[in-house]
């Protein structure tokens, strides 16, 4: 790469979200030397020119070692920065994580005192950096912190909705405990738990469920009606078909059990005796019970308040 095209390539990293910077000509040989590894060059240079840098210029430096190295080396390279007085700020922090440096890096800033915030966080569980967004968590960040609407790059995701595109329940029982809101929703309308029952990620749709997840039926795109040929939802299951998950009404003469959330409409989940397990929607309307899952629809009688029949099976309510 010539120095004309790498001078446009950082102008436009650092455009990014960090203020504009200039730099006289020495900051780009510094450039050429740290993507070169030539650690000897850049202490030259910074030996040089540290007490004349204006503050621009050492933002640029710092930019440049997390820009253009990785490794061992970017830990060297710091050292240098640190040895002629050039700190570290919260963007440094965030440009740490966004380009994915190793763990010592990020820990070298957050040495110097750099503090997260909210966007430092969602930037490390866009990452999947997992301990990090623990660290941040720990540390204050704003655990529902979204990008500013006025943002283009504003999604309306959040860290819990990352970790439930990740199948990270460990993670998402980690926030939702330090105050992460299960209802918050992407800007095309889908929450944590929607996009856990569309990915089949059975565990952590009931833990969100059982945490406060409501109002997502209408998030989700409605099955195609087919009669099932006629099968109940157990026998078509328990053929090695994939299945629901636990509730609060048990099949008679089984121990397969079916759980609804919602009133009138809502989730279900079902888990046969063999512990194959499974979620999907239903529907009351009068006295008809409609079950849909994997684009296959049941229709049950509704008998009473506890209880359910059809296609051969009774289902009774057992408890919450």
């Amino acid at each position: 790469m010539n120095r004309t095209r790498r001078v446009i390539v950082v102008v436009l990293v650092l455009a990014f979200r960090c203020p504009a910077l200039s730099a006289d000509d020495f900051t780009w040989d510094l450039a050429d030397s740290l993507a070169k590894g030539d650690l000897q060059t850049v202490d030259q240079i910074l030996r040089e020119n540290a007490d004349r840098m204006t503050t621009a210029e050492k933002r640029l430096a710092y930019s440049f070692v997390l820009d253009y190295t990785r490794g061992e080396t970017t830990l060297k390279a710091m050292e240098l920065l640190w040895n002629y007085g050039i700190r570290a700020i919260q963007f440094d922090l965030f440009n740490a994580i966004n380009n994915s440096h190793i763990s010592t890096v990020v820990d070298r800033i957050l040495d110097e005192g750099i503090r997260p915030n909210g966007e430092i966080l969602l930037t490390a569980a866009e990452k999947q950096r997992w301990d990090f967004v623990k660290l941040f968590t720990e540390m204050g960040a704003d655990v529902n912190y979204k990008y500013p609407a006025d943002k283009s790059y504003a999604d309306g995701m959040t860290a819990l909705i990352h970790a439930a595109n990740s199948n990270n329940l460990e993670m998402i029982r980690f926030l939702v405990e330090h105050g992460a809101d299960v209802n918050l929703r992407t800007d095309d309308g889908a929450t944590a738990a929607s996009l856990a029952y569309e990915s089949g990620f059975v565990d952590i749709y009931n833990y969100l469920v059982d945490h406060g997840a409501v109002d997502f039926v209408q998030t989700l795109p409605q099955p195609e009606n087919s009669s099932g040929n006629g099968q109940g939802i157990a026998r078509l299951i328990d053929s090695g078909t994939p299945v629901f998950t636990s509730g609060t009404y048990r099949l008679s003469g089984s121990a397969a059990e079916i759980k609804f959330t919602g009133a009138g409409a809502g989730y279900l989940s079902y888990k046969n005796t063999a512990g194959n397990t499974v979620i999907g929607v239903f529907q009351v309307t009068g006295n008809t019970l409609t079950l849909t899952t994997e684009g296959i629809t049941f229709t049950y009688r509704v008998d009473g308040a506890s209880s359910f029949s059809g296609n051969g099976e009774t289902w009774t309510r057992i408890g919450d």
